[in-house]
């Protein structure tokens, strides 16, 4: 046991201070210009953009997103310095802006009004809105709103569980990017996510407030999605779903999710589906997040691929639940279409520490493993949970045959090697007394 605890500490040790280091060199490369720097200001409005709501047409193309896409350019090429280009106030609607690199220097967008999605599909051949591409140091930010509700609406009604999610509109895509920053930013009512990264190093967001006016099931709004990415951190941010407020997906190493709200939805999941053939997901902090009428709190959930994989050194601590079905849950056996195969995912090394807060169900921890491949290092410390039966009636999340007094929660432990400790009444596998 004494070697069990030393390995434990020394390994949370260890991802601290790789959080530590990461945060400081993914800050070194912003290299965000100080404010005295004079800096060359590209508005899209020279370049012929509208803000009066409408969407502009010349041959058949969104003059709003040429406008951004050419301030952009502008910008991107300046060898001056640092330079910024400006969306005023107003609101623009606009078609598929793809901001691509390289750049000579630092960019900053700074969003002041409203940027929408055009109602036409045709005029999103890649499907999707706004994309960063191969850049590397640029900030997006400001006090405005993407708005995709135009696009969304086509997808409001698809039967959730037949989505092919790759195939539907991001609000805000991060493609190949390096040592970017997203400040500020609201973003409403997307097809699919909010921002979606891929193949991207060193990406930084932080106070943005991402909300979804419909939470039912099937109107498929993630919030934040990260695949095969590293040295990504979340911070300070409102997410309001219906899916994912964020998902760690394969191929993702080095990922820290701090002071995060989220509402409604699937809370925090890791090991979803994966966008490249990248499997493993190492190194990941959630700390200090809340989680309202969410359906999960964290959650570590492997899909079916037909490779080994390894998810390993997941460290989630200090979270409030409100209201909140299944706060932690570890589910490699969920329902596979394939028959006869089995998820390959092995999980180790996953720590959950002062997790306090209302439930809505006697389920409120579950970790279930496969028999060919048990969870191994699996610790649970610091547990404060209790049923609050008057939260979430509407959603139906209310398991009424229980008592409101006198709970006894039901940990599931399948294949499973779960160390508890620190304050928990008494919490094991099985149930509590």
């Amino acid at each position: 046991m004494a070697n069990s605890r030393g390995y434990n500490f020394t390994i949370i040790l260890i991802l601290a201070i790789s959080y530590f280091l990461i945060a400081v060199e993914c800050h070194r490369g912003l290299a965000t210009p100080p404010a005295n720097t004079d800096i060359e200001v590209f508005v899209i409005t020279n370049f012929g953009a509208k803000g009066d709501g409408k969407p502009i047409y010349a041959n058949g193309e969104s003059m709003n997103g040429i406008a951004m896409m050419k301030a952009w350019q502008k910008a991107c090429h300046c060898s001056n310095g640092p330079s910024k280009v400006v969306v005023p106030p107003g609101t623009f609607v606009a078609a598929e802006v793809i901001f691509a690199g390289p750049c000579k220097n630092h960019v900053t967008i700074e969003l002041q009004g409203n940027v929408i999605a055009d109602s036409d599909i045709s005029q999103f051949p890649n499907k999707e809105f706004i994309v960063f591409q191969d850049v590397d140091r640029a900030t997006f930010t400001g006090q405005g709103t993407i708005d995709v509700s135009s696009q969304a609406k086509k997808f409001s009604h698809s039967n959730y569980k037949d989505v092919d999610f790759s195939s539907i509109m991001p609000s805000i895509k991060f493609y190949k990017a390096k040592n970017m920053a997203v400040e500020g930013i609201r973003s409403v009512n997307p097809a699919a996510y909010h921002v979606l990264i891929v193949e991207s190093e060193c990406i930084t967001i932080e106070n943005v407030k991402f909300e979804a006016t419909s939470v039912e099931s099937n109107t498929n709004s993630n919030g934040i999605y990260i695949s095969a990415s590293s040295k990504v951190n979340v911070s300070n941010s409102y997410i309001k779903t219906s899916d994912d407020c964020v998902t760690v997906a394969p191929g993702s190493t080095d990922i820290s999710i701090t002071g995060i709200t989220c509402v409604a939805g699937q809370g925090i999941s890791i090991g979803s589906r994966p966008y490249t053939t990248s499997l493993d997901v190492s190194g990941v902090l959630v700390k200090g997040c809340s989680f309202k009428g969410s359906a999960f709190g964290v959650r570590i959930i492997p899909r079916l691929e037909f490779k080994a994989s390894l998810i390993s050194n997941i460290k989630v601590e200090d979270l409030i639940m409100e209201g909140v079905q299944n706060p932690i849950v570890i589910d490699q056996v969920q329902s596979i279409p394939i028959l006869n195969k089995l998820i390959q995912a092995k999980i180790e090394g996953v720590f959950f520490k002062n997790i306090r807060g209302t439930t809505t169900t006697k389920n409120a921890i579950s970790f279930s493993c496969c028999p060919k491949n048990p969870c191994e290092g699996i610790n649970v410390v610091d547990i404060d949970l209790s049923l609050d039966a008057k939260l979430n009636a509407n959603l139906n999340l209310v398991d009424k045959t229980l008592p409101a007094k006198g709970l006894n929660f039901l940990v599931n432990c399948l294949n499973a090697k779960v160390n508890f400790g620190g304050k928990h009444d008494g919490l094991s596998c099985g149930i509590l007394p």
